[in-house]
């Protein structure tokens, strides 16, 4: 039998690190093709580091995969 389970961890992250504003600006890309500027709305990268909020990072296999 073959194992094909994947390792899938959810951590806090920075969105300022190289992962976080990948994954941010494929997500902004991603609903922008969805639908029109005027309903998207963005917390900043430096709005999203505030101490108050929180920004996990998923991963599989060691990947950064969503936020």
């Amino acid at each position: 039998m073959i194992s094909s389970a994947r390792r899938v961890t959810v951590s806090p992250g920075d969105p300022r690190s190289e992962e976080g504003r990948a994954l941010l600006g494929a997500s902004h890309a991603y609903l922008a093709s969805l639908y029109p500027a005027e309903h998207n709305h963005y917390l900043s990268v430096d709005e999203l580091a505030q101490p108050h909020i929180d920004f996990w990072i998923a991963e599989v296999d060691g990947q950064p995969r969503g936020c």
